[in-house]
């Protein structure tokens, strides 16, 4: 009895190398509270950064799109489930390289009547020692590496969508900015060329319709001073949500953008290596991968495994070995349908991988031709305002030496700013297409 006793006290020594169980319950309320407190400012989170990253100012009087990136990667959850998503398939991987476990087999036979040659009790153990045959363990580590490649590529594409969000709301929250100043400077020369008319309309100069001209263009003006509120609102809450804090961190952020802070410099690359460097693609490639390493794992998945029991017996003041073995036969089906199966699925990522190329392909062509189209009309805008300039300034002299009244000078400064939301709407026109180019390649072409 002894000797059983050890073999049954024998699996407690590995446990102390067992890792226990920590609980991480979920709270609601303080995780909620954890996200209200974030702010860019933080003191903790700058000095992190700046030892990071001291190529930057922490905190910044002027913040750039790459440092607010920065800063998003460190507090927005969508990277930590990416992250983790990542730790989580390493540690699969490490999983698929562990050679299966033995088991262990004791056994106790009693008898009530034994003869002379039998003991009335008998004591065996054995094990189980499972011996995976044709490549199973490199095929189940190649799939698992494969969902590692696949994972990485995901953190890759979680922080590109993270800058695109922030871009894009930095950019629709700086048109807003300044086409509301444009319109509030046309506001006001609407307003004073009113007056100007009723001066004209009292002395018998102008009649009353020409006045009523003028009301029009200030219920148009309001009524796009309105959508251009709405539209600020929607940027400052997305680039909240982008940041991961709350809109009154967001409320004096200091950044704008003007025509000369945009520069495209395309990357000297083929267009092959621009689509190939996508996570998109880099994501299709490992989703061929992972379906090319099922395919590998339902092959070998046809032999079966071999199992060998070694085992000892004490009977009768006598030690007996055995050893035993197991082997599914593959009589009733060989494994064929899943291998079709897989093979199929093998196909179909091929495919979806093609598919994909094609579309980035045109998505990229289409992008480039955009950014070139985008970039004639800020130059035309450009051209059209220095001549627009000139006549403000050719009025101005004109008004000064008397040969014009003040609501000839004033319709010369309203078409000034006409010109000026002209090249506002072109010149972020033009951002918006230099970031369709960024998103096309997910290569940084500005410095927004």
């Amino acid at each position: 009895m002894k000797q059983v006793t050890l073999l049954l006290l024998t699996p407690c020594l590995f446990l102390s190398g067992c890792i226990s169980y920590q609980p991480q319950p979920l709270a609601p309320e303080k995780s909620f509270q954890i996200l209200n407190s974030y702010k860019l400012d933080d003191p903790i989170l700058m000095k992190q950064l700046e030892k990071e990253y001291p190529q930057y100012q922490w905190p910044a009087s002027y913040w750039s799109l790459d440092q607010l990136v920065l800063i998003a990667e460190k507090i927005h959850p969508n990277i930590g489930y990416a992250e983790a998503q990542y730790r989580q398939a390493i540690a699969q991987f490490h999983e698929s390289r562990q050679l299966p476990n033995p088991a262990v087999n004791v056994s106790i036979e009693h008898t009530n009547k034994p003869n002379e040659e039998q003991s009335t009790w008998k004591k065996g153990v054995g094990l189980e020692i499972l011996i995976e045959t044709a490549g199973k363990r490199d095929a189940k580590q190649q799939l698992a590496a494969q969902k590692v490649a696949i994972a990485r590529t995901e953190v890759v594409d979680a922080k590109w969508q993270l800058r695109k969000q922030i871009r894009d709301a930095l950019l629709q929250l700086n048109e807003s900015l300044q086409t509301e100043k444009n319109l509030k400077q046309q506001l006001d020369i609407v307003n004073q060329s009113m007056l100007a008319m009723q001066k004209r309309v009292s002395v018998g100069s102008a009649t009353r319709s020409e006045q009523l001209a003028f009301n029009s263009q200030l219920l148009a003006i309001r009524q796009q001073l309105n959508n251009v509120a709405q539209n600020k609102s929607t940027a400052m809450h997305s680039l909240a949500t982008a940041l991961g804090v709350t809109t009154n961190s967001v409320e004096n952020l200091s950044i704008q953008l003007t025509p000369s802070e945009i520069k495209t410099t395309l990357p000297k690359v083929s267009t092959y290596q621009i689509i190939q460097s996508r996570a998109d693609v880099q994501a299709a490639m490992a989703e061929y991968a992972i379906s090319d390493a099922n395919l590998r794992l339902e092959v070998v998945n046809q032999y079966p495994d071999l199992t060998l029991s070694p085992g000892l017996t004490w009977d009768a003041q006598s030690l007996i070995w055995s050893l035993a073995s197991n082997l599914v036969l593959p009589i009733l089906h060989n494994n064929h349908p899943a291998i079709e199966a897989a093979d199929a699925g093998r196909l179909a990522s091929r495919k979806k991988f093609e598919s994909l190329q094609l579309s980035v392909r045109n998505i990229l062509d289409q992008a480039i031709d955009a950014e070139r189209l985008a970039k004639e009309q800020v130059k035309q805008a450009q051209v059209a305002i220095q001549v627009a300039g000139k006549r403000k300034a050719a009025a101005e002299r004109a008004f000064k030496a008397g040969a014009i009244d003040k609501l000839q000078r004033l319709e010369s400064e309203n078409i000034f700013l006409l010109e000026q939301a002209n090249e506002i709407k072109s010149f972020f026109a033009y951002a918006n297409a230099v970031a369709a180019l960024e998103d096309a390649q997910q290569i940084p072409l500005s410095s927004f």
